[in-house]
């Protein structure tokens, strides 16, 4: 797994009502998929030998001060 992360410098207001986002695509052996925070009880079973692809991006019109 490759992960390439950027980051630009953000002031993170001390009062954030807005809720942050993300999205987890896999891609591969004939499955295609995106996640994102509405997803409930995610359950996912591959295929074992084969190639996936893994894309996970967060944003926070906040700011983002982590993506774990």
């Amino acid at each position: 797994m490759i992960f390439i992360a950027q980051s630009c410098h953000t002031e993170i207001p001390e009062v954030d009502n807005i809720p942050p986002c993300f999205s987890f695509k896999i891609t591969g052996d004939g499955f295609e998929r995106i996640f994102t925070e509405d997803d409930d009880d995610i359950q996912l079973n591959l295929k074992k030998g084969a190639t996936y692809d893994l894309i996970f991006s967060g944003t926070d019109q906040g700011g983002v001060e982590l993506i774990q």
